[in-house]
């Protein structure tokens, strides 16, 4: 009845099912894949593509053989033919790079450098090297994003120069967080204060780029400024100093978490709630049921699934509370969290779920079913598939 639902009730039977599951799954995604809605028929023939269905194959070069150059579908999906080993898709690729619009030139160098292939590089750094180019900002970040950080200095003077217009210092802020350099933070910095929201953003996620590629890089001035930001009156801002913050120590962040628990904005509570549940400290527990109470489901979930990835024998008794009187989407996603941490008495929450005449709650008892692979039989997985 729903076709995105099936697409990944089908997906996970690929993934983990035997052979007759697999051809139930794909007599679904075949059909998907030819009557479907266009979203829905592109990420089905996807999943059957790699997979490496035959059928896919076909439906992938009949869609793409007419491809043209500013036909984003169309490239992408000569792409990954390329990446298959299809001579023709990578020749037709390799042609485009000729085309005089720049913009799909762009494109195209873009789909054969990630590919490994040293001719789209070599276009992205002729657009990136010419300085009339309206592009070249947008070449160089490409190229920072497969590790060639030749628009270093670029970046850093456009970030720099306040006359530049915001989206290029926006731009700059995040090939300068790809470059991994330790000493972009003090680059950084001032941005981290800035009265423009967008740039201070930007300039976060820099912060936060670099301390991913390098936990040790996420200076004490950071998680100052991450504390700073808890009162900022951006709600993304806010929500970036969450990401910083789950990097600290958890005595440090559990506390300064906790205090956005209650933020006026769903989507920082949401975050600081998902956060909680990565620094496994068992002080968290008591947040994290508070936040049970939240008034939107999205954030009462994401709680629910923070307990599980703490665990302990604190946690199986909220969960299980919260179950009895609780939605059914909260229920399946509070029932494989008590699987998680040994209770299994309440698997058959998901495998009801799972054939729901609600859409919504399939797709999350799907999701669910798929971290309880062991416990919940792939014959309850087909029942969705069929309905």
């Amino acid at each position: 009845k729903d076709q995105n639902v099936d697409t990944y009730v089908a997906e996970a039977i690929m993934k983990m099912g035997d052979e007759p599951d697999r051809k139930v799954a794909w007599d679904a995604l075949k059909k998907v894949a030819k009557k479907g809605a266009p979203a829905s028929r592109l990420k089905a023939t996807m999943v059957l593509f790699d997979n490496g269905e035959k059928e896919a194959r076909r439906l992938f070069e009949q869609r793409s053989k007419d491809a043209k150059p500013d036909d984003a579908v169309g490239i992408n999906l000569l792409g990954h033919l390329a990446q298959k080993g299809d001579e023709k898709a990578h020749a037709k690729l390799v042609e485009f790079l000729d085309t005089p619009e720049e913009g799909n030139q762009l494109l195209v160098a873009e789909t054969l450098a990630r590919m490994g292939d040293e001719r789209g590089h070599a276009k992205l750094t002729a657009i990136a090297e010419k300085k009339d180019s309206q592009l070249r900002l947008v070449a160089y970040r490409i190229l920072a994003s497969i590790d060639d950080h030749s628009g270093y200095d670029l970046f850093s003077q456009t970030f720099g120069d306040t006359a530049k217009p915001m989206p290029d210092r926006v731009m700059a802020a995040q090939g300068l967080g790809a470059s991994g350099e330790r000493s972009v933070l003090e680059t950084m910095g001032p941005a981290l204060d800035d009265q423009e929201p967008a740039l201070r953003l930007a300039a976060a996620g820099a912060v936060l780029a670099i301390a991913a590629a390098d936990p040790r890089a996420l200076a004490a001035r950071s998680l100052d400024w991450a504390t700073t930001a808890l009162g900022d009156s951006s709600w993304a801002v806010r929500a970036n100093a969450v990401s910083i913050l789950a990097e600290a120590d958890a005595d440090k962040a559990v506390p300064l978490l906790g205090q956005l628990i209650h933020d006026d904005r769903v989507e920082v509570r949401r975050a600081a709630v998902a956060q909680l549940g990565k620094t496994k400290s068992q002080e968290a527990v008591k947040l994290l049921e508070e936040a049970l109470s939240d008034d939107k489901a999205e954030v009462r979930m994401a709680a629910l699934r923070s307990m599980g990835q703490i665990g302990g024998a604190s946690v199986a008794p909220i969960l299980a509370k919260h179950l009895e009187n609780a939605s059914e989407e909260e229920k399946v996603v509070a029932a494989a969290q008590l699987a998680k941490v040994g209770d299994k008495s309440h698997l058959d929450e998901i495998k009801n779920a799972l054939g729901s005449k609600n859409a919504e709650v399939r797709r999350i008892a799907l999701e669910e079913s798929a971290g309880s692979s062991s416990d919940i039989s792939q014959d309850a997985v087909q029942v969705a598939l069929k309905d």
